[in-house]
């Protein structure tokens, strides 16, 4: 090892102040990106919705949803404002 490839405790320092800020730049970023995903089996259990009906719900453009590796995901707060523009007030 050369002397100038020694590294000093002030390098250090301003290294770990450079990684935690990065850090916490990203989850900062990445907590406004964070989605509550749920599943069609949960949502068929919480809504007593069948197949059939969300597949009608989602063909129709009613329903937004995701779909990564052929599994089906929704965002819980997009499906509650579904839920509430459809809202009938007799």
């Amino acid at each position: 090892m050369q002397i100038s490839e020694l590294v000093t405790k002030q390098d250090l320092t301003f290294l770990e102040e450079r990684i935690v800020t990065k850090l916490s730049s990203v989850l900062q970023k990445d907590s406004k990106l964070q989605k509550n995903l749920i599943r069609t089996k949960e949502l068929k259990q919480m809504t007593g919705l069948s197949d059939s009906g969300l597949q009608n719900l989602r063909v129709n453009g009613v329903l937004p949803y995701y779909k990564v590796q052929g599994a089906l995901f929704y965002d819980l707060d997009e499906v509650m404002q579904v839920f509430e523009q459809h809202k009938v007030i007799q």
